[in-house]
């Protein structure tokens, strides 16, 4: 009997033992598994950084302000009214910062924009190339977010029976291009400007246009709206009306301001004489009774006397 116990507390004992380093060995994968893990984790963790990013005129500025340092290669995505601007750390720190070939605390990068940011809507982010993480997200400025030209129809003016003078603005953002008008009678075809959009003078930025038509038919309501032209896409503005003249057969401004001729700018040579006759001659700089030149709303103008005075336009059949 006591053979047999002995056997058996021999074999509980190396039970335990089998247990005990089963457990030892299991408890070590776990643990190297945990280890290198951790090991792995640390190496690609993101960076913590502070930084600061501003604004300074037409130039965007980003300085590091505080935590780890980065590497040249961590990307820098700075949006400007929708266009995405893409470039590196290295692209934007000078020669005397980067020669460690790192982003530290008190390195600024600044990027100089071709276009002005003036109400521009500018956004950047930051991302460690390391840990492919964002290291920073912001909004520096908000405004316009839109980047395509813009065409404004304005108004005519200088309308008459045969032609008017059409207005536009225009905004080309990043582009150049073209500009021009298009006009029509009310229920009519449209009719296009001279050259045809896409050829002649290249325009950029913004401003005003302003084109003379002819051609147009008198005591008729018209459209006209403003045309702009980038690339191959053309942007058309709201459509605007005006109103022409009835027939005209003469158009007399009086702004002569000497001689006795008022002459006919319609092209029609209807030229007016002032009267009266040859023997009381008007005498434009001192006399009182007859017509005179006088300066007036339009730099001079014509003045009678109510009695006698008048201008003679020969009949014209």
């Amino acid at each position: 009997m006591k053979t047999k116990r002995a056997n058996n507390a021999v074999s509980e004992i190396i039970g335990v033992i089998l247990l005990l380093a089963m457990a030892v060995a299991l408890f070590s994968t776990v643990y190297l598994f945990v280890m290198y893990d951790a090991l792995d984790i640390s190496e690609n963790s993101p960076p913590s950084v502070t930084m600061l990013g501003t604004i300074g005129g037409s130039d965007i500025i980003l300085e590091h302000r505080g935590g780890d340092a980065l590497s040249l290669d961590t990307e820098i995505m700075i949006t400007i009214s929708g266009i995405v601007y893409n470039m590196t750390v290295g692209d934007l720190l000078d020669n005397e910062s980067k020669a460690d070939g790192l982003w530290d605390i008190g390195e600024k990068l600044i990027y100089y924009p071709s276009m002005n940011l003036t109400n521009r809507q500018v956004k950047i982010l930051v991302i460690d190339a390391k840990s492919g993480s964002m290291v920073m997200h912001g909004l520096l400025q908000d405004g316009e977010t839109s980047v395509n030209p813009i065409a404004i129809t304005r108004y005519a003016t200088d309308v008459v029976s045969y032609s008017a003078k059409l207005w536009m603005d225009y905004d080309f953002k990043n582009y150049s291009g073209y500009l021009g008008f298009a006009w029509k009678p009310d229920g009519g075809n449209w009719t296009y400007s001279s050259p045809p959009l896409g050829s002649g003078a290249l325009y950029s930025g913004t401003g005003s246009y302003t084109e003379v038509i002819s051609g147009l038919l008198p005591n008729t309501f018209y459209w006209f709206k403003a045309q702009l032209k980038y690339q191959s896409t053309t942007i058309e503005g709201s459509m605007m009306p005006f109103f022409t003249l009835g027939w005209e057969m003469a158009v007399w401004h009086f702004n002569e301001s000497t001689g006795t001729i008022a002459f006919d700018s319609s092209g029609y040579s209807n030229d007016g004489t002032l009267k009266p006759s040859a023997l009381n001659r008007p005498q434009w700089s001192n006399t009182t009774s007859d017509p005179k030149w006088a300066t007036w709303v339009n730099g001079s103008a014509l003045t009678f006397d109510g009695i006698d005075d008048y201008v003679e336009v020969p009949d014209d059949d």
